[in-house]
């Protein structure tokens, strides 16, 4: 075939596609339970926009600048706090509580004095697998209040992280309120609602990544159900230290290593058949990060899990903070607006059920990123994610617990386009790189800081009416905190 012909075909298939989406009706045509729609001209020949956002220039704009100190005139100084708490990257809190986090900071600060270890539990899906997010607070918190190591670990980790390897040679049945794993009667999944009944005796080792940012530890202690375990032993190079069972009684149990020495690699000879929750691995003292990802998962399981047991184990090795970080693998689920409000009064009721159990913890939910879709032909975010952003933001601050809006941080509508050109998310359009994970971390590291800051100031002016001068400095405000 000759080339102007070819070019006579192409462009009348142009013109015959361009004919029939004008008159096309905008909304489809109905057939039956189907709908058949056709993109509008203008949807076909405009350049979408969206494309050409820039993530790391909103990044850069979004940086909150620091005062030189925390000393300055009080007045002057809290009038910058204000700003830093109507900004796009922070808190929404409840009743507008600015002392909500008070007391995980008064707690990891008195960590070392006290020689113990302050707990922060980050429960998501698939987005914070890698450890990514959690490696950014880890990091954060550790070099502010003390404190090394990754923190909680299940007995067998599905999906590799960047900050430890491990591995268990030995027979196991994996019990779990998602993914793979049989249901539990007695619904004891510990605290990353899963667990791991051991077969006879196996092997548990682990060792840092060579890019690890937290890789000597000092404490390391297995936590299990108080169960046919006869024997665990710590084996270190060319030693072992061996904890033999001594209580009998029902309930979580634990045996703790604490080193004089600190380490990066380590392993575990567990013999008997015991339920295990996870092993710690920490510094002596200060805060841990405890990354539990969770692929698949929409964040409505704690409900499922035993209080009892999901209790003694928070109390028990001090957790200070729960941060629950869920919504993205529920979003392509989302038809209508109703079927998002079910979803939110779902995860309500987790809220609900932890500030039950726990009332003196602080809560954060942290909403889902934008993620995008093909709509008609075009990539966009999914139509009814802001809709589930908005209600998120609402709900969750008057239901007790602190909200960061993920979604709006990243740059809101279609800002994944952006974020995926610059090598920041997959081409899934959903989850984020490495490199993106990194920024997302540091803006919530930045939000973290001004909270600590807010609360250093505070101490030292124990004596400030302070609530009379927050007020005050509210009404030059047009915006009001979150």
């Amino acid at each position: 075939m000759k080339l102007f012909k070819i070019t006579i075909f192409i462009f009348s298939i142009i013109a015959i596609l361009t004919l029939i989406s004008a008159i096309f009706p905008e909304n489809g045509i109905k057939v039956g339970s189907y709908t058949f729609q056709f993109p509008q001209p203008e949807e076909i020949l405009v350049r979408n926009k969206a494309s050409e956002f820039d993530p790391e220039k909103l990044i850069e704009e979004r940086k909150i600048k620091k005062i030189d100190s925390l000393q300055d005139e009080l007045s002057d100084t809290l009038d910058y706090f204000i700003e830093a708490m109507v900004h796009p990257t922070s808190f929404y809190l409840p009743d507008n509580n600015y002392s909500y986090f008070d007391p995980f900071f008064k707690q990891a600060e008195s960590a070392i004095i006290r020689n113990q270890i302050v707990r922060v539990l980050h429960y998501g899906d698939s987005q914070i697998e890698l450890d990514r997010i959690s490696s950014d607070i880890r990091t954060y918190f550790q070099k502010e209040y003390g404190g090394s190591g990754p923190g909680l670990l299940p007995l067998f980790q599905s999906v590799p992280t960047a900050t430890i390897n491990q591995n268990y040679v030995g027979s196991y049945t994996t019990y779990g309120l998602y993914g793979d794993g049989q249901r539990n009667k007695t619904s004891d999944y510990g605290l990353m609602a899963k667990s791991f009944k051991i077969n006879g005796n196996g092997s548990f080792y682990a060792f840092s990544s060579s890019n690890s940012k937290s890789k000597n530890y000092k404490n390391i202690t297995l936590l299990f159900y108080n169960e046919n375990l006869t024997k665990a032993s710590l084996n270190l190079n060319k030693s072992t230290i061996s904890f033999k069972k001594e209580i009998n009684l029902p309930g979580m149990q634990m045996f703790n290593w604490q080193l004089d020495t600190a380490v990066n690699n380590f392993s575990l000879q567990i013999n008997g058949n015991p339920n295990i929750y996870g092993i710690l691995v920490d510094g002596k003292s200060g805060v841990a990060v405890d990354n539990i990802p969770m692929r698949g998962a929409s964040g409505t399981m704690f409900t499922q899990m035993n209080p009892h047991i999901y209790k003694e184990l928070v109390y028990g090795i001090h957790v200070g903070m729960i941060i629950l970080q869920y919504g993205g693998n529920s979003v392509p689920g989302l038809y209508n607006e109703k079927s998002a409000d079910l979803y939110v009064s779902q995860l309500i009721k987790q809220i609900q059920y932890l500030k039950k159990l726990f009332p003196d913890i602080p809560i954060l939910f942290i909403g889902p990123s934008d993620m995008a879709t093909r709509v008609k032909g075009v990539l966009t975010t999914y139509p009814i994610l802001p809709y589930l952003v908005d209600k998120l933001k609402k709900e969750v601050p008057a239901n007790g617990a602190a909200f960061w809006n993920m979604y709006e941080v990243m740059g809101g509508k279609n800002s994944m386009l952006g974020w995926v050109k610059k090598g920041w998310a997959g081409s899934d359009y959903v989850h984020f790189t490495t490199k993106g994970a990194n920024e997302i971390g540091s803006i919530l590291v930045q939000t973290f800081n001004t909270m600590q800051d807010f609360y250093e100031l505070r101490k030292l002016h124990p004596d400030a009416p302070f609530v009379e001068v927050y007020q005050k400095q509210l009404k030059k405000h047009t915006q009001l905190p979150k």
